[in-house]
């Protein structure tokens, strides 16, 4: 009995190691704790316990950022448990993490995989069930698969309404939306998450929902609330203050310096927040900024098309902007980064390349897999395509082509427009 139990001592001062922050003594003394454990013929309760250790121990090698070692140590106790007792709750918590990591390590296919297998483990317990198709939600809305990230965040509300689900659930269901470039959607969900994280007392993740939230409200272009919202989280949880957070404020003060009148200091925040997205190397947000900055310095509406078309810094920044977006690939980006670029061609006169533009922002659904029971008008309207649509429609009228018009004004209302 006391060599079975030899493991459990280094084991629990690892925990204790781990509790504390001392990670490295942790991941020392549990692989101590690894070298002396149980053997083959152990009882299923000991195996599923040091199964846990092996978990901690890639838990606290992934903070060390020791990404390949953590997978390791996860796959042996995912191995250990599977074989000794594959109906151990315990299996569920192996798999979330190891399909967090995984998708961590950009490993898309193992990631899924694993939590499409935690989900089916937890099939019956519904609070195990409720955490596991939350985290496959969040991984399926990483990856840009929104519409299956929506059903699996719905089925998690409908398993568990506890505050903690429903609140994690709701600003899931609102980063899909945001995502699908929805904010209204998503501003809703945020909204309604936000006072289950207020009355749990969580304080990160009521900050991490007013961060979202300040990020909403600048695409509605509600600027002021956009920026109260931000300045309200990076108040309420310091580790939210990044470069990112910097460039996303210098955004919102420079939608609201244009506003005033002030293009000039709207040009000067807007080129700040440019010079930290790309040190943050977050292309979405170079392309998103890069329109902006074109959009600013074009000139007046009251110009001709020649000279608006030909001012050296709005095309300059145009064609940066063109060359980014050539390099997205997440559907949602795709989709807003063409839709801005084609109302920059068209401002300067080039219908043709708005043309273009607007078609490659409509077609962003057929990149989005199918999923049985989502019909795929649902899934374009999921993405608000229908905006680019009523663009076509609107560039066709101008043309004199009135049933091209006709056919695309069809098509907008087939699959739904913006939620604004």
């Amino acid at each position: 009995m006391r060599l079975r139990r030899s493991w459990r001592a280094p084991a629990s001062r690892a925990s204790r190691a781990l509790a504390a922050g001392r990670t490295a003594e942790a991941v020392e003394l549990y692989r101590h704790a690894i070298e002396r454990g149980p053997g083959p013929s152990a009882p299923p309760r000991e195996v599923a316990a040091f199964a846990s250790v092996l978990h901690d121990l890639g838990r606290a090698l992934d903070y060390l950022g020791e990404t390949s070692a953590a997978l390791d140590a996860l796959h042996q106790a995912h191995d250990l448990l599977a074989d000794a007792s594959p109906n151990a709750p315990e299996l569920v918590g192996i798999l979330r993490r190891l399909g967090a990591i995984s998708l961590e390590a950009g490993d898309q296919d193992g990631a899924l995989a694993a939590l499409e297998r935690a989900v089916a483990s937890a099939a019956q317990d519904p609070g195990l069930a409720a955490a596991a198709e939350l985290e496959l939600g969040f991984a399926l809305r990483d990856v840009g698969r929104l519409a299956e990230a929506l059903v699996h965040l719905e089925r998690a509300l409908r398993l568990d309404d506890s505050s903690a689900v429903r609140a994690h659930a709701l600003v899931g269901i609102g980063l899909v939306f945001e995502a699908a470039r929805r904010p209204g959607a998503a501003h809703a969900r945020y909204q309604a998450a936000l006072p289950l994280y207020q009355r749990m007392g969580d304080r990160h993740n009521e900050a991490t929902v007013r961060y979202r939230l300040g990020i909403v409200c600048g695409l509605r272009g509600s600027f002021a609330d956009a920026l109260a919202s931000l300045d309200a989280a990076l108040d309420l949880d310091r580790g939210l203050r990044s470069a990112r957070a910097s460039a996303d404020q210098a955004v919102a003060r420079a939608a609201l310096a244009a506003a005033d009148g002030d293009r000039g200091q709207a040009v000067t925040y807007l080129r700040h927040a440019l010079d930290l997205y790309r040190a943050e190397e977050l292309p979405f947000f170079v392309a998103r900024t890069l329109i902006g900055l074109a959009r600013l310095v074009a000139p007046a509406e009251s110009a001709g098309w020649a000279e608006r078309a030909n001012d050296e810094r709005s095309a300059a920044w145009r064609a940066e902007a063109e060359m980014v977006a050539s390099e997205l690939t997440e559907p949602g980006s795709v989709y807003d980064v063409r839709l801005g670029l084609g109302d920059l061609y068209r401002a300067a006169g080039d219908r043709d390349a708005a043309r273009t533009a607007w078609l490659l922002a409509a077609s962003v659904a057929e990149a989005v897999p199918g999923l049985p029971g989502v019909e795929a008008e649902e899934v374009a309207g999921l993405f608000g395509v229908g905006v680019a649509f009523e663009r076509l429609a609107s560039l066709a009228a101008e043309e004199g082509d009135a049933a091209g018009s006709a056919i695309w004004r069809s098509r907008a209302a087939e699959v739904g427009g913006s939620d604004e």
